[in-house]
């Protein structure tokens, strides 16, 4: 078996929070098989790859250990323009950041959107896998910490200079706070939801991370959200989301709006809103424009 894919599904279980047991389950397969897999002793057939890819939203490339390294630089180049799919076009992007070619990482993306593919195709099926990959290598310790930040920083600025260029469309409708809660610094992943909520035309108001709960209850009182969107990456930091919504209850009492909570912190959590007090959940823009629009009831 390669022992390039034993160690990438091992790596990404453990990354994702799974134990063997609820991976297996997940699988449908169990427990002695995917040990065998992360010991290279077995090798999981094509449908399982595939699920296996999709469960880590990571592509099948990746999870194989293939890469573009052979690739010039005019071979670069030359793909930008003539993508067979995203996962092509996040491989190639990924490489670039690594190796430090900002310029041409975001001439890719730029040259994308100017064919027409969707923002939100790049925005999730490019830059935020990206950053799940990086995620991944950093965790492995194929890159340094200083590399993961310098590449969440670029994503962060294509994705302004995306954003400027759109035009927004007219939606009369619901506005929404949007915050990670307490010391969650992980919050890309609600930016691009919150961008693309914005290119909507909704009313979108993104505060980050690191706000003290008097600053998030000061701005409910002046901007009047109909929702407020809690996204929260690492387990740990469920409690503060936790702590945070209590005291907006508290404060505001059966005046506080509609909460939602969502993010790869609940993916082992089997009621989210019981555990925070939430009033929705979810993990897709879908989820969260539907929580949007009942939040306005």
């Amino acid at each position: 078996m390669n022992i390039e894919l034993s160690m990438q599904i091992k790596s990404l279980r453990k990354l994702n929070g799974y134990t063997q047991r609820e991976f297996a389950d997940l699988l449908g397969v169990g427990q002695a098989t995917v040990s065998n897999y992360e010991k290279g002793i077995r090798v999981p057939d094509t449908e399982k790859l595939a699920k296996i890819a999709s469960l880590f939203e990571v592509t099948l490339d990746y999870l194989l250990g293939r890469d573009i390294d052979s690739l010039s630089k005019k071979e670069i180049n030359t793909k930008i323009m003539a993508f067979k799919s995203l996962d092509e076009a996040c491989r190639i992007f990924l490489r670039l950041l690594i190796e430090g070619d900002r310029k041409e990482a975001e001439r890719l993306i730029y040259n994308l959107r100017e064919s027409k593919v969707n923002i939100r195709d790049i925005y999730f099926g490019i830059l935020g896998r990206a950053l799940k990959e990086v995620g991944v290598l950093w965790e492995r310790g194929n890159i340094d910490v200083w590399k993961e930040h310098y590449i969440s920083e670029v994503v962060m600025d294509i994705m302004r200079e995306l954003k400027v260029r759109e035009r927004k469309n007219k939606n009369e409708s619901h506005s929404v706070l949007a915050l990670t809660p307490g010391p969650e610094m992980h919050n890309i992943g609600l930016k691009m939801i919150a961008d693309l909520l914005e290119l909507e035309g909704r009313e979108v108001t993104y505060i980050g991370s690191n706000v003290p709960v008097l600053s998030i209850i000061k701005a409910i009182e002046i901007i009047k959200p109909n929702i407020i969107a809690f996204s929260v990456t690492m387990p740990y930091h469920i409690e503060a989301a936790k702590n945070t919504i209590a005291a907006l209850r508290n404060y505001f009492d059966n005046k506080v709006p509609r909460i939602i909570v969502g993010g790869l912190a609940f993916l082992n959590c089997k009621d989210p809103c019981g555990e925070t007090g939430a009033d929705f959940y979810g993990l897709s823009l879908e989820d969260v424009s539907r929580a949007i629009e009942q939040g306005g009831i």
